[in-house]
């Protein structure tokens, strides 16, 4: 386990000063299923509970999922509020509600995601201070305008979609959720030019690359440990 962690980590800090927005949750499963190929232990690829197929199924799934749910946001605000002649004092109607919506999908979020050990709540700010920017960059204004509204629409949706995962116990990435509800948002122009499908193909690439990358680093060191001199 101890190879799987080194590996991941490793493979996370190359692809974010790479500027790919890769996910961990998907860094973590490549790890483990390299450092367990090496291992000579059984990892279940077939279609059951817990299994690779199923895991990576959900990393499809879930980016869909989060684009439609803020797509449908952005689409309420957009058409109900942004468009309209009066759109002020709509807007002045509908904010107790988005507040109250947002309160509750937040509550939600901490009850069942947050951490308890305030170390490693310390350990997620430092990383997001120290490497963060390169994700801000690469999931910011690069793929489509960002806007406050297009932003609360793109962060809720996702959030909606991470808690639905983990109520169901699959581990879907935060990182490829939000990629989707950015799309998502971008395409309610009726645009396909909205989207920078060159900076998309860049970050999906990071995706295809991290399972092979992260499997074949944490597996190396798996072969590295079983193989080394045992001293008695």
């Amino acid at each position: 386990m101890g190879c799987a962690e080194v590996g991941s980590a490793t493979w996370l800090l190359v692809a974010t000063k790479l500027g790919f927005p890769v996910s961990t949750t998907q860094t973590v499963v490549g790890a483990i299923v390299g450092a367990g190929i090496a291992s000579q232990a059984q990892v279940t690829w077939r279609w059951t509970d817990g299994s690779v197929s199923q895991v990576a199924a959900s990393w499809g799934i879930a980016p869909a999922l989060s684009a439609c749910f803020s797509a449908i946001l952005f689409g309420t605000l957009k058409f109900y509020i942004l468009e309209r002649e009066n759109s002020f004092e709509k807007a002045l109607r509908a904010i107790p509600i988005y507040l109250a919506f947002t309160a509750a999908v937040l509550a939600l979020f901490i009850t069942i995601e947050a951490p308890n050990a305030h170390r490693l709540r310390f350990l997620l700010g430092a990383g997001f201070w120290f490497m963060g920017h390169h994700i801000i960059k690469a999931l910011g204004n690069k793929i489509t305008q960002v806007s406050p509204t297009r932003g609360y629409a793109m962060e809720l949706g996702a959030a909606i979609t991470v808690l639905l995962a983990s109520r169901l116990g699959l581990p879907v990435s935060t990182t490829q959720c939000l990629t989707g509800a950015v799309c998502g948002v971008a395409l309610m122009n009726a645009d396909l030019g909205a989207v920078n499908w060159r900076q998309l193909a860049w970050i999906i690439g990071g995706w295809v690359l991290t399972l092979p990358s992260a499997g074949l680093i944490a597996g190396l060191l798996t072969v590295m440990a079983l193989n080394a001199p045992q001293f008695r």
